[in-house]
């Protein structure tokens, strides 16, 4: 992709992302009286059966607003998320025999068809052939500077 290209793109997305806060925003507004309700819980007994006090005109418009501002800002990944999933999906599944704990690096050669690993809890290195799905090489590391190999 060129850079204009990126941009546009990140344009899309940014306007998607205002999309789904705008949206969840207005089922934050409608369902604000509840929310603030089950914020309000903690403090109601302190209150000595008082309503709350606001000190300036706009505050009770205001304080909906923000807590339906935080709903929306709360719910809207997951909303957004849901049409992102589409872009993902699962083609290939390597299992990796006697691999121990997690990835530490991964990188792709598109042109070998390898996938290059590095599992930190092993201190190893594989290079993974997409094509046959086995590892082809494993490089042990004893320091930084110095690694050998081993198969």
């Amino acid at each position: 992709m060129s850079f204009l290209e990126h941009l546009g793109e990140l344009r899309v997305r940014i306007f998607r992302a205002i999309l789904a806060i705008l949206i969840c925003f207005l089922f934050g507004w409608y369902y604000s009286r509840p929310i603030l309700a089950f914020f309000l819980v903690p403090i109601v007994p302190l209150l000595n059966g008082h309503k709350p006090v606001f000190l300036d005109i706009t505050e009770p418009f205001l304080i909906y607003m923000k807590v339906a501002l935080l709903a929306g800002l709360c719910y809207s990944p997951i909303a957004h998320s849901q049409e992102r999933a589409q872009y993902l999906k699962l083609i290939q599944t390597i299992v990796l025999p006697g691999v121990e704990g997690r990835f530490d690096h991964m990188s792709v050669d598109i042109k070998g068809k390898r996938l290059p690993t590095g599992y930190s809890a092993m201190r190893t290195l594989d290079r993974v052939s997409l094509a046959s799905s086995c590892t082809s090489q494993n490089v042990l590391l004893r320091s930084r500077l110095d690694c050998k190999v081993s198969a």
